[in-house]
């Protein structure tokens, strides 16, 4: 009960600020240091849409791994590089969302 709570609260909090995610021109388009990111963060999207409309448990296995690898990768080029506050905010936002993404998927999921 604890989890779907903090879960519901992450998502609205998440929805709250979905002005970030929601801009025609990212933050992460023309600054310095960006390149890529937001390349990352429109994979890290498209993973999640993936997972979230997979029934198979052995694919889902796989697509979570995957989702979870660009994910760290993420977490690793935040640290590397100087990036504008807007960039680092789109792409936790989408991190923070894959991973709510997740735990709904894995709550909703047969046997659990």
């Amino acid at each position: 009960m604890k989890t779907t709570l903090g879960a519901g609260i992450l998502a609205a909090a998440l929805a709250a600020t979905g002005a970030f995610g929601a801009q025609a021109v990212s933050p992460c388009d023309d600054a310095p240091g960006a390149k890529g990111m937001r390349e990352r963060i429109e994979t890290i999207n498209r993973q999640a849409d993936r997972i979230e409309g997979t029934t198979d448990r052995a694919e889902l296995r796989v697509l979570m791994d995957l989702q979870m690898k660009h994910l760290h990768e993420g977490i690793r080029e935040m640290r590397r590089r100087e990036l504008p506050v807007g960039c680092r905010m789109d792409m936790i936002e989408s991190m923070m969302d894959a991973m709510v993404r997740h735990e709904q998927v894995m709550h909703d999921a047969p046997g659990h």
